[in-house]
């Protein structure tokens, strides 16, 4: 879901509405209502969950697989439950989270309101587990759940007790379990409403103009691209990607993405040339190997360099090849020259060295050699 961070304007200049605080807020408010109603509604919805729990004492539901541990009132195996995935949180459900615990106000009943709302994935977790554990108690939860806040005592009837904080009065988990149901993850109410997310991002994106949703597309964009440039072939066997990967990948991650503008200049525009230029690279050096296969020392040269000499060997047969295909067979030379160079001493052991030179010429049954040769004069 698009963060609001960067949602300053709409299309007329001013402010979007803020949709996701308001749906969120209105969902306070039944929390606020429901926590002090005894009326008919609430008993209804009250004997609706009950309708949801496991029926029978010794029945057990959404069990998956042995714990490890025993109930320490049965002495029978705990059973690990199937549990909800915990509800997905973006930037700016964080913020309105935030901003919701805020009006709440420092009341005591603000607080029951905050905790509960904090501990819904808790009183799930509780609620499978006692679906799949029919004779569990709180002990037995916390040793699965939280094992570090079982201190281990032999001379304790259970064999152990709990740790300080679970002891405090008025602990959330004690709270909590005293009004979980024996209700298996299948059918609880799902921490994360999809529906509800989708029809807030799409009243969200509908109060946005264009301008600022591909604003805030841009990071992912960015991400897709840098993502494609990684995963390409030619960059994991040239040796000049590496380095120029690990610098865009700074740079992206230094960016402050909230202060992007619309012109896109800035430190922006750096990571789009730098990106440009790395698919340019990727997209020249798979054409250089198509072209010279398997000679990745001379395709990483001209990549780095532009030009580039030619070993012998390999990466001359392959030039070779290259240039045969292209330009066909090539005529037979006219002739054929050698030329020797050399510095050495001459005449003296304490004479000077100076550049030696032979030239040899073959051309139409002809053989032609041509000698300069230097010599220190003053030691002679």
């Amino acid at each position: 879901m698009p963060s609001t961070k960067t949602s300053s304007a709409s299309a007329n200049g001013s402010s979007p509405p803020r949709v996701g605080e308001s749906v969120l807020l209105e969902g306070i408010e039944r929390v606020i209502a429901r926590s002090g109603s005894t009326t008919a509604a609430a008993i209804a919805e009250d004997q609706q969950w009950a309708a949801l729990e496991v029926k029978g004492e010794d029945a057990s539901e959404g069990g998956i697989r042995g714990a490890g541990i025993k109930i320490l009132r049965t002495g029978a195996e705990a059973v690990v439950p199937e549990v909800q995935i915990p509800g997905y949180m973006t930037e700016d459900m964080i913020r309105e989270q935030e901003l919701v615990f805020e009006r709440l106000g420092t009341s005591e009943e603000a607080a029951k309101i905050r905790a509960r709302m904090q501990s819904a994935h808790l009183k799930s977790d509780m609620e499978s587990f006692k679906a799949a554990n029919p004779h569990a108690t709180i002990e037995d939860f916390v040793r699965w759940h939280s094992p570090r806040d079982w201190i281990e005592d032999p001379t304790a009837e259970l064999g152990g007790r709990l740790s300080a904080r679970m002891l405090e009065p008025s602990n959330l988990w004690l709270e909590t379990w005293k009004i979980a149901r024996r209700i298996p993850a299948c059918r609880q109410k799902p921490l994360f409403d999809h529906e509800k997310e989708v029809e807030r991002a799409l009243m969200y994106l509908e109060s946005l103009h264009p301008l600022q949703i591909i604003q805030q597309l841009v990071p992912t964009f960015v991400l897709i691209v840098y993502d494609r440039v990684v995963s390409h072939a030619v960059t994991k066997k040239l040796a000049i990607f590496p380095k120029k990967l690990q610098h865009v990948a700074s740079l992206i991650t230094s960016m402050s993405w909230k202060d992007v503008s619309h012109e896109y200049d800035g430190p922006i525009s750096l990571v789009l040339d730098e990106l440009r230029e790395l698919e340019e690279l990727a997209g020249l050096g798979s054409a250089l190997l198509r072209q010279l296969p398997m000679q990745y020392d001379l395709v990483n040269r001209l990549l780095e360099h532009g030009v580039a000499n030619v070993a012998d060997g390999k990466e001359r047969e392959t030039v070779y090849d290259l240039l045969l295909e292209e330009l066909g067979q090539p005529p037979r030379p006219s002739s054929r020259e050698f030329v020797l160079t050399t510095t050495v001493q001459r005449t003296a052991h304490a004479s000077r060295a100076l550049p030696q030179r032979m030239y040899a010429l073959l051309k139409d049954g002809d053989f032609r050699v041509l000698e300069t040769v230097a010599a220190d004069t003053r030691s002679m």
